[in-house]
């Protein structure tokens, strides 16, 4: 299974209803379209840290990284990888 589809999955289990049934648009964005608020945002991260074996720091919780899936299982890979804030990973790039 891709990181995308992985993280989707965990989307689905936390928004399930907001998301409909077609697959997501990996650069659907995520917050605009409401499926991500505040208060969804508090047990995605619960989720994600649960689903992928992470830390998300307070300083990570910004909207770049949750904007749509493609973000979004990016900023999990990177969190995995172990490289700190993804912000460290991109000036790599």
């Amino acid at each position: 299974m891709s990181q995308v589809a992985a993280v989707e999955a965990v989307l689905r289990s936390e928004f399930g209803g907001a998301l409909g049934d077609p697959p997501l648009d990996p650069h659907e964005d995520l917050l605009a379209r409401g499926v991500i608020d505040s208060f969804g945002l508090i047990g995605l991260i619960a989720a994600l840290e649960r689903s992928f074996g992470i830390h998300i720091a307070d300083e990570d919780v910004v909207p770049e990284h949750f904007q749509n899936l493609e973000q979004l299982a990016a900023f999990v890979t990177a969190k995995q990888a172990g490289a700190g804030a993804p912000s460290d990973a991109r000036s790599d790039s």
